[in-house]
C-alpha cells in the first residue's frame, strides 16, 4: 500500500517514468510477482494508472507480449472494480493498437479471465467500448475471437452481458460490422 500511496500521489511523474522504463524488465517483475501485482493493483488510483498508459503507446505496445497473460488475467480477475473504473479513463486507440499488435498474448488471456469481471467492465462502459472497436482491425479480433480456447469463454461472457449495452455498442459501430 505504501508504493500504491506513492505512485497515486506522483502522477505525473509515474508518466514520465513509465516511458523511460525497459518493457521487458517491467514484465520479468511483473510475471514473477503476480501476487504482489494484483494487491499493488486493488490500491491504485484509476485515473493515475490510465493517464500513464494513456501517455506511454509504444511502452503499452511493447509490454504486452513481454507479460504472462495469466499473470495479467489473475490481476484483472482480483480487481474487477479497479478494472472498471480503468476502462472509463483509457484511451481506446491506446488499447486497440496493443490488441492489434499482440494477437496471441491477447488470445491466451482471454481464457484466463473471469466472463463476470470482463461483462461487468463492458456493461459499465459502453462508450469506451463502442470507440475501441472503432480502433480494432476487425480480423486480428475475428482471429482472437474464433480460436477454440476463446468460444466456450465467449459464450460465457455473452451469457452475463446486458443486452440494451450490447445494442448501444453495435448501432454506434455499423462500420466495424460490415
Amino acid at each position: 500500500i505504501v508504493l500504491a500511496n506513492a505512485i497515486n500521489a506522483n502522477g505525473t511523474f509515474v508518466t514520465a517514468l513509465l516511458g523511460a522504463l525497459d518493457a521487458n524488465v517491467v514484465a520479468a517483475a511483473v510475471n514473477a510477482n503476480g501476487t504482489f501485482v494484483s494487491t499493488l493493483i486493488g490500491a491504485l488510483n484509476p485515473t493515475v494508472v490510465a493517464d500513464a498508459i494513456n501517455a506511454n503507446q509504444a511502452f503499452v505496445t511493447n509490454l504486452i507480449p513481454a507479460l504472462d497473460p495469466s499473470v495479467l488475467a489473475n490481476a484483472i480477475n482480483a480487481n474487477g472494480t479497479f478494472i472498471e473504473n480503468l476502462i472509463g479513463f483509457l484511451d481506446a486507440s491506446v488499447l486497440a493498437l496493443a490488441v492489434n499488435n499482440n494477437q496471441a498474448f491477447v488470445t491466451d488471456m482471454v481464457t484466463n479471465l473471469s466472463p463476470s469481471v470482463l461483462a461487468n467492465a463492458i456493461n459499465a462502459n459502453e462508450v469506451f467500448l463502442s470507440t475501441l472497436l472503432t480502433g480494432l482491425d476487425p480480423q486480428v479480433l475475428a482471429d482472437v475471437l474464433n480460436s477454440t480456447a476463446v468460444r466456450d469463454w465467449l459464450t460465457d461472457v455473452v451469457s452475463r452481458l446486458d443486452t440494451t449495452q450490447i445494442a448501444y455498442i453495435l448501432n454506434n459501430n455499423q462500420t466495424f460490422l460490415t
